[in-house]
């Protein structure tokens, strides 16, 4: 939530605290998915989104940057044959 992301925020932006966080972690609760094609689906754009707030600066350029960075990642996923979920793509990159 945005409540979420400020206190995260507020809290790497204060040095006394910044020792205490390694990196990021992002769940992933496969109980009930038994094809790895549904798992790439379910995990991509989520994983790169996730990876890039891990070593982006605080300050990083908002959701519409990502989505633009995405169409490349995106060409890249698909060239290697990964199904992943295109709804942020424009129709004509689906």
């Amino acid at each position: 939530s945005h409540a979420e992301h400020n206190l995260m925020s507020w809290a790497l932006s204060c040095h006394s605290l910044r020792h205490h966080y390694k990196g990021v972690q992002g769940t992933f609760w496969t109980e009930h998915v038994c094809d790895i094609s549904y798992v790439d689906y379910l995990a991509y754009p989520r994983l790169i989104a996730i990876a890039e707030t891990g070593w982006s600066p605080l300050e990083k350029p908002g959701f519409n940057e990502f989505l633009r960075r995405f169409r490349h990642e995106a060409g890249i996923l698909q060239m290697r044959g990964f199904n992943f979920g295109k709804h942020y793509l424009p129709q004509e990159s689906k």
